[in-house]
């Protein structure tokens, strides 16, 4: 007669819930990549962030600066074609998964819904002095 030979379940079962080697270096470096993918999109997010920041802030602002940052702002933003750039607006909004029309709309609607603010700093701003010359000077002396 021939023998049946049964292995116990421990060894038939084994092979498949042994434990797959992994190397540290495998390891980490999948860990790294991940980190480095999530570092670039929140960097991208920041970039997002602070375009909007700056066309909301500066919309209205007469200064130089304020104006040149918001029209820097306002081209970026509104730039139709990404060309090549991995940080031009559309490709941000491509890797996180944003529409770029739908941004562009909400900030056109709530810049058309906006006024101009108005500073109460600005309502008491004098303009530059005039230098009074001395023979003014003069006369206001002998007057007063």
């Amino acid at each position: 007669m021939t023998e049946i030979r049964q292995d116990p379940p421990e060894e038939s079962i084994g092979a498949a819930f042994q434990p797959d080697t992994v190397l540290p270096s495998q390891f980490f470096g999948i860990m790294r990549r991940k980190a480095f993918v999530e570092g670039e999109k929140r960097l991208m997010a920041a970039v997002l962030a602070d375009a909007v920041d700056c066309y909301m802030k500066q919309v209205f602002n007469a200064e130089p600066r304020g104006r040149q940052t918001f029209r820097d702002a306002e081209a970026w933003i509104f730039q139709e074609e990404s060309g090549p750039w991995l940080f031009s607006f559309t490709n941000i909004c491509d890797m996180l998964g944003l529409e770029p029309e739908y941004i562009r709309r909400g900030l056109r609607t709530w810049r058309h819904g906006r006024q101009p603010t108005f500073r109460l700093n600005d309502a008491y701003r004098r303009g530059p002095r005039a230098s009074r010359s001395s023979s003014t000077r003069e006369a206001l002396k002998k007057a007063g």
